[in-house]
Formats: structure tokens, C-alpha cells, sequence
């Protein structure tokens, strides 16, 4: 947990990968960060 209750954005655009984006945020998400994804439309 040495993350814990650190924030991070994910920024995101039209083509991505699935795993360039979920990978890495579901290992901040286990190290206790707290991940926001953010892109040009909801």
C-alpha cells in the first residue's frame, strides 16, 4: 500500500488499447491509489 490515497489520472483518448489502459490502473488500484479516468466525452 504505498500508495495509499494518492490520487492519478488516467487520460484516455479515442484509440487505445484495452490492456495499455486497465493494467496499469488495476495495479494502482492494488498498490491503494486512487484512479480517475479521464477523456473528451463520458
Amino acid at each position: 500500500m504505498r500508495l495509499k490515497d494518492k490520487k492519478v489520472i488516467a487520460l484516455i483518448e479515442d484509440d487505445f488499447e484495452d490492456l495499455e489502459l486497465w493494467y496499469p490502473v488495476l495495479r494502482l488500484r492494488e498498490e491503494g491509489a486512487i484512479v480517475h479516468l479521464v477523456g473528451k466525452e463520458a
